[in-house]
């Protein structure tokens, strides 16, 4: 049996700079990829890694050190979804960020085990606050994933 555990949390410290967190980035968009490690490195964040598929992210020697996976769900000819188990098989949380704002497919990330979801037109203001609620264990949806979800209940 696979172990689901999610490794222990990480915090961020005073003046929202995050504390000993190791970030992996998986988007097939370069220029997406650059602006993320470029925010994550402003809150203090280490980026680990980053792939722009998933095998190239799965076999990446770097992912197994990262404390969380900051995930795409669309991978030009892959689908996040399809990496969110083999993630969180091995210890990793996810947490989503996709242009795809739509019920459908939030509610099926967080199904796959997607420990949160931010839409990437949120991403300046809410990858601070999901970042914390995923390090901690918590579920995080961003304000407009989580309206999608409220507008169509299940």
């Amino acid at each position: 049996m696979v172990s689901m555990e999610v490794k222990p949390p990480v915090a961020l410290g005073q003046h929202g700079r995050c504390t000993q967190l190791s970030v992996f980035i998986v988007d097939d968009e370069p220029r997406v990829r650059e602006g993320l490690k470029n925010l994550l490195r402003s809150m203090g964040c280490q980026v680990t890694g980053e792939g722009g598929g998933g095998r190239e992210a799965l076999t990446h020697p770097e992912l197994s050190g990262s404390g969380l996976v900051l995930l795409d769900l669309a991978l030009g000819s892959e689908s996040g979804l399809d990496l969110i188990g083999p993630l969180r098989a091995r210890g990793l949380p996810v947490l989503v960020c996709s242009l795809h704002e739509g019920t459908h497919m939030i509610r099926r990330a967080l199904e796959a085990g997607a420990t949160g979801y931010i839409t990437k037109r949120e991403v300046a203001t809410h990858l601070r606050p999901g970042l914390e609620a995923v390090l901690t264990g918590t579920h995080y949806l961003s304000p407009r994933a989580a309206a999608a979800l409220e507008c169509n209940p299940l």
